[in-house]
C-alpha cells in the first residue's frame, strides 16, 4: 500500500511541477494565475513549452478521475448505502455513474473554474497540511 501511493503522489506531481516550471519560466513576471490560459508571447511563432505542458495538464486529468473515484465510491457506499466490503455491481456501477454525470455536469455549467479551484485550494490546503506529513512518515 504504501508503495502504491507513493507512486500515485508521484505521478501526480510530477506533471504538475513541470507544468509549473514550463509555465512560468515561458512568462516570468506576466505569469497568470492558471499558467495554460495565458497569451502566446509576442516573440514566439509557436509555443512548444505550453504545448507539452497542456499535454501534461491533459494527462494529469485523465490520471485523476481513476485515482480519485474509487476512495470517493467507497466512502459513499459506507455513508450512504451503509455497505461494508464488496457492494452489489449495481450500487458499484450506480455511484460511479453518478459522481462522473456530477462532475460532467459541474465542468459544463460552471466554466469559470477559476473561482472554485481557489474555494478548494483554501479547504484542502488545510487538509493536505496534515496529510502530507503523515505520508511521508509512511
Amino acid at each position: 500500500m504504501r508503495k502504491l501511493t507513493k507512486r500515485g503522489l508521484f505521478s501526480l506531481m510530477v506533471p504538475y511541477c513541470i507544468l509549473g516550471a514550463f509555465g512560468y519560466l515561458s512568462t516570468l513576471e506576466d505569469t497568470p494565475n492558471i499558467i495554460i490560459m495565458r497569451d502566446l508571447p509576442s516573440t514566439l511563432d509557436n509555443d512548444w513549452l505550453m504545448v507539452i505542458a497542456r499535454i501534461l495538464m491533459a494527462f494529469t486529468l485523465v490520471l485523476a478521475v481513476p485515482i480519485n473515484l474509487p476512495p470517493c465510491r467507497n466512502s459513499i457506499q459506507k455513508l450512504i448505502f451503509k455497505v461494508e466490503g464488496r457492494a452489489s455491481f449495481k450500487i458499484h456501477a450506480g455511484i460511479s455513474i453518478t459522481i462522473l454525470i456530477v462532475t460532467l455536469l459541474i465542468g459544463i455549467f460552471y466554466p469559470n473554474i477559476l473561482v472554485l479551484f481557489n474555494i478548494l485550494g483554501g479547504i484542502c490546503a488545510t487538509s493536505f497540511v496534515l496529510v502530507i506529513p503523515c505520508l511521508l512518515r509512511v
